[in-house]
C-alpha cells in the first residue's frame, strides 16, 4: 500500500487504473504495462508487475488490444 493524494492505495492497482483513464480503450497489452510500470515506477520502484497474454489457441499475444 501506499499513499497518493492523502489517500491508502494498492500501487499497482492505483497505476493500471490511471493509465486506463489517462489512454481509453487503445492500448495494446505490452503498451498498457509498459506506461503502468512507468507511472508505477515514478511512485513506488519496490514492484515489478508482468502480464502474460495468451489467445485462445496458447499463442503470447500482446500486440493485441486490451479487451479487445
Amino acid at each position: 500500500m501506499m499513499k497518493i493524494n492523502n489517500e491508502r492505495r494498492g500501487a499497482f492497482s492505483y497505476c493500471l487504473m490511471e493509465t486506463l483513464r489517462n489512454n481509453g480503450n487503445k492500448l495494446t497489452y505490452q503498451d498498457l504495462l509498459k506506461q503502468t510500470q512507468s507511472l508505477l515506477y515514478s511512485y513506488f520502484n519496490q514492484q515489478s508487475p508482468q502480464l502474460e497474454v495468451y489467445s485462445s489457441d496458447g499463442e503470447n499475444d500482446e500486440n493485441q488490444l486490451f479487451l479487445d
